[in-house]
């Protein structure tokens, strides 16, 4: 989960206890070079190399979060092909064992879940082809049907949605997202989500506040249906942490925090409680970029499971 040199690292719970956790090799110059290998008890065992035969460069600083499976894990990324088409490369990891499709789906940025009903769902944001002007819109695909019909769940159009996330927290899959817009010559950003975006009927897509860098939907929290948000500070690499919640159809702020410092976040659900991982600016170490990052946890008195 902390990156170096724009590649970041992803890391799982295993079910017997320990993490799976994926890599780049320490001396690789090919962004592609990418190693699993399980940590528990304080050793690492079943090092693995992730197959290679990709026919193009993986995107894996665009990589998805490392996703639990009835059977193992997966992951996804944009990889770009040599005729500068985008396509996904998903990863399946079984009994230590790594396999590679390939998905032929146009991709700017995606998000990877696994549900009950469909299997793994990709949502991915990029351009709408039916479209004469369209920048990025958000789509989602199903395993469940062969991730050939994508849904669409915004229109891009000139205000583009970008950094689509699946909630970390348990319950129903919401997803979020940053769009962008013009306004006066300046550009404004809103956080969005979608509550039930597997459902079409059912499916609402809410705003939930202005000027924001990045957002995470948190599921349910003390009933309640709650997102972290970071938002723009006036300070160089500094955001504003909030955490939102929906009540009676309205969002209300359940806590706004001092700036803290960070060119990137990251968070994901632990067992006590919210981590979240702030990259600060990169420096260099032996000729290598290195991001600089630092730990922060928010818990909670009590959540549902």
């Amino acid at each position: 989960m902390i990156g170096s040199g724009g590649i970041s690292v992803r890391a799982a719970e295993l079910t017997a206890g320990g993490w799976l956790v994926v890599a780049p090799a320490d001396d690789a110059d090919d962004a592609g070079d990418l190693w699993s290998a399980e940590y528990t008890n304080g050793a690492w065992a079943r090092v693995a190399r992730l197959p290679s035969g990709a026919p193009g460069r993986l995107r894996t600083d665009g990589a998805s979060e490392l996703v639990g499976t009835p059977d193992g894990f997966a992951l996804a990324m944009p990889i770009a092909l040599p005729d500068g088409q985008r396509r996904v490369a998903l990863y399946r990891w079984r009994d230590g064992v790594w396999y590679m499709s390939l998905i032929p789906i146009g991709v700017a940025d995606l998000a990877l879940v696994n549900t009950a009903s469909q299997g793994l769902v990709l949502a991915v944001t990029r351009a709408d082809e039916t479209r004469r002007a369209d920048v990025n819109s958000l789509f989602i695909y199903t395993e469940s049907d062969g991730w050939m019909m994508g849904r669409l769940v915004v229109q891009g159009g000139r205000r583009p949605v970008w950094d689509a996330r699946w909630s970390l927290g348990t319950g129903r899959p919401s997803l979020t997202w940053v769009r962008s817009n013009l306004e006066a010559g300046r550009i404004r950003t809103v956080a969005m989500t979608a509550l039930d975006p597997l459902d079409e009927t059912a499916n609402r897509i809410l705003g939930l506040v202005d000027d924001a860098q990045y957002v995470f939907g948190l599921g349910r929290v003390l009933d309640e249906e709650m997102w972290l948000v970071a938002t723009r500070s006036d300070l160089p690499d500094g955001h504003r942490l909030m955490i939102l919640g929906l009540k009676d159809d309205e969002v209300v702020i359940h806590y706004d925090s001092p700036t803290i410092f960070g060119a990137t976040i990251r968070a994901v659900w632990e067992r006590e409680g919210l981590l979240l991982v702030t990259g600060g600016s990169e420096t260099e170490r032996s000729g290598r970029p290195v991001v600089e990052s630092r730990l922060l946890r928010l818990r909670f008195a009590c959540r549902e499971h």
